[in-house]
């Protein structure tokens, strides 16, 4: 996907989930937004254990990077950096990062 159109569908996505919600935008939509989203994520988050064993995210299921960005944003998991990122999400784009780095793994796997 060129650059232009890739923006145009992270525009779409956003306007979608800000006026509709998460729940009512397509599934590529969604998709679109965590992939726009996920570029603050592996900066730190590489798809091997790295230097201080920061774990990958991909693959993880839905459900579990929602619970774990939950558990950050209450403190009942304690890392600063996480904790701050955590807390700057709100629940539609928890879960447009769930999504894609789930299927970011699945993707992987299948090569």
């Amino acid at each position: 996907m060129s650059p232009t159109g890739f923006l145009i569908r992270v525009t779409a996505a956003t306007l979608t989930m800000t006026c509709c919600g998460a729940a009512s935008s397509s599934a590529d939509d969604v998709l679109a937004y965590g992939e726009y989203l996920a570029a603050e994520c592996t900066t730190c988050h590489k798809p091997q254990f790295g230097a201080g064993l920061i774990p990958p995210i991909e693959g993880l299921p839905e459900e579990y990077f929602q619970q774990a960005m939950r558990s950050y944003q209450s403190g009942e998991r304690a890392n600063a950096v996480m904790a701050n990122v955590a807390k700057s999400l709100g629940e539609d784009e928890i879960s447009a990062l769930a999504r894609y780095f789930n299927q970011l793994g699945r993707m992987e796997a299948k090569q």
